[in-house]
C-alpha cells in the first residue's frame, strides 16, 4: 500500500485534495486541507486555486509565528485549522469538506449518527455540531476549535460543511469520507423505513475485538497462478473503490486459491491503495501476510468450504444497497432481467449471525440465493471467478439504486410471475 505520511507535507496535500475532487466530495473552489509537522510548520492549501489541479507549489507554509511563505494566498479559512491545533496536541492533520450529503446535514442542522455499522462507528466515533459562523472569522475558528476541545474528532458546521482532523492526513480524510458515505445511505433509507441502530454488545464486541483461527506466518513465495489471482483481486478491488462500491474503510474481497485456501483483503487497508502484496493468504492452520484479515474472513471460509462453485466473494457497504441493510428493507430483483437473472433471491442474515454463525450462513447461499443482505453492515456477493462476483456487485447497487429512485415515480412494477418462470430457465 501506498505510505504517503513518507512524502512531504506539500506533496501529500496534493495527493489527498486531487482524490477528494476526483470522488466528488468537493468542488473546484471548496475545501481546505492542512498539515502540522513535527517541526511546528503548517501547510495549507490556498485559495482561489483549482483544486483539481493543485500542484506542491501551490501549497502555503505558515511558521510557528504565523508568518506564511508560498507563490499563493494561505484559504482563508486558515484561522480554524490554527485553533484546532492549539486545542488538540494529538491533531496534525485537517480536512474540510463541503461532500454533498454531509452538506445536505450541514444545511438541516442535524448530524449523522454513525450507528448504522460497525465500520462508521469506529471510523467517525461520535460526531460533533458547531453553531454557524463567518467563513474565515476568528469566531468560526474560536467555535470550531471548542467543539474539537471536547473530544471529538469529526465536526458538522451548520449552513458549511464538515471538518475531520486525525493524527495524520489520511486518516483525516478517512473519517470525513466514511462518514460522507454514512450521510448518503441515511438519507436513501429516509424512502424505505426506519433504520435499526448498532446496539453497544457482543456483536460490536466481536467487530472491535477479532479472534483470528490459524497462527500468521511470514509471507511465503507465490505460484505464478496465485500471484496472478492476487494481481486481479487487488485491481478489482481499486475498481469497485473508483466506482464508488467501497470506501477506503471497508469492503471486503477474496478469491479461491485452490480446495482449502483463499486470498482475501485485509483489515484497515485503505481501498483505492491496495497491492497485491497487502492481501492474506488463508489457509487450513495458518495466514500469510503482516496485515490481519477482513472481520468477515470465517464467512467468506465457511462459504468456500460449502459451496465448491464459488470462486469469489465480496462485501461492499455502497451507500443504496447498504439502506436496505440499515432498515431491514428486502431487495426485489424483480425489476429488470438482468437484476433478477443475476441476483435471483437475496436472504437477509443478521450481523451477528454473520459473524459468529458463519456455517450457518453459508448454509443460505445457492444458485438461486448468490447474495446475502446483512444487516448493519450491507451486501455479500458471490461469484463463479472475481469478474462475475463483481458484476453481481455493481448489478446489486444499481438495482438498490434504481428502487429507491423508482418511490418517487410511484415504486417498482415488478416482473410478472410469468416471465419470472420462463427466466428461471435460462
Amino acid at each position: 500500500m501506498t505510505d504517503i505520511n513518507k512524502i512531504p507535507a506539500r506533496d501529500q496535500i496534493v495527493c489527498i485534495m486531487k482524490r477528494m475532487y476526483q470522488q466528488k466530495l468537493t468542488s473546484l473552489s471548496g475545501g481546505n486541507l492542512s498539515i502540522y509537522d513535527a517541526e511546528n510548520n503548517f501547510w495549507i492549501t490556498p485559495t482561489a486555486v483549482d483544486k483539481g489541479n493543485l500542484t506542491s507549489d501551490d501549497i502555503v507554509m505558515f511558521n510557528e509565528r504565523g508568518e506564511f511563505s508560498g507563490n499563493q494566498r494561505p484559504s482563508s479559512e486558515y484561522p480554524f485549522h490554527w485553533g484546532i491545533y492549539k486545542k488538540r496536541n494529538d491533531i496534525c492533520a485537517i480536512v474540510h469538506a463541503h461532500s454533498p450529503a454531509l452538506i445536505a446535514f450541514s444545511i438541516a442542522g442535524k448530524v449523522p449518527n454513525p450507528r448504522i455499522t460497525p465500520v462508521s462507528f469506529q471510523t467517525c466515533g461520535e460526531i460533533g455540531f458547531a453553531e454557524y459562523a463567518s467563513p474565515g472569522s476568528q469566531e468560526l475558528g474560536y467555535a470550531i476549535a471548542e467543539v474539537f476541545g471536547r473530544g471529538f474528532n469529526i465536526v458538522i458546521l451548520e449552513n458549511h460543511g464538515v471538518v475531520s482532523a486525525g493524527m495524520n492526513l489520511i486518516k483525516a480524510y478517512e473519517r470525513m469520507e466514511t462518514l460522507e458515505y454514512t450521510a448518503r445511505t441515511l438519507i436513501y433509507a429516509k424512502s424505505l423505513g426506519e433504520v435499526k441502530w448498532l446496539q453497544p454488545g457482543s456483536t460490536l464486541e466481536s467487530w472491535m475485538n477479532p479472534v483470528f483461527t490459524g497462527e500468521m506466518v511470514p509471507i511465503q513465495d507465490a505460484s505464478q497462478d496465485t500471484s496472478d489471482i492476487k494481481k486481479l483481486l487487488a485491481k478489482i478491488v481499486r475498481r469497485a473503490y473508483r466506482q464508488h462500491l467501497m470506501v477506503s474503510t471497508s469492503g471486503s474481497a477474496s478469491a479461491r486459491l485452490n480446495r482449502n485456501d483463499f486470498v482475501i483483503t485485509p483489515y484497515g487497508v485503505d481501498r483505492n491503495w491496495l497491492e497485491a502484496d497487502d492481501l492474506v493468504i488463508i489457509q487450513k492452520q495458518t495466514r500469510q501476510s503482516n496485515n490481519a484479515p477482513s472481520r468477515l474472513v470465517e464467512l467468506h471460509r465457511a462459504i468456500y468450504k460449502k459451496h465448491k462453485d464459488v470462486e469469489s466473494i465480496m462485501t461492499s457497504q455502497a451507500p443504496y444497497v447498504t439502506a436496505f441493510a440499515v432498515t431491514g428493507t428486502p431487495i426485489d430483483t424483480r425489476s429488470i432481467p438482468e437484476s433478477y437473472m443475476l441476483l435471483r433471491t437475496i436472504p437477509q442474515v443478521s450481523l451477528a449471525d454473520a459473524l459468529q454463525q458463519p456455517e450457518e450462513v453459508a448454509g443460505l447461499i445457492s444458485r438461486q440465493s448468490p447474495a446475502l443482505l446483512i444487516e448493519n453492515l450491507g451486501i455479500l456477493v458471490t461469484g463463479e471467478n472475481i469478474l462475475h462476483a463483481f458484476d453481481r456487485l455493481e448489478v446489486v447497487e444499481f438495482s438498490a439504486r434504481s428502487l429507491i429512485e423508482a418511490k418517487a415515480l410511484g415504486g417498482l412494477k415488478p416482473i410478472d410471475d410469468q416471465e419470472i418462470a420462463r427466466l428461471n430457465f435460462m
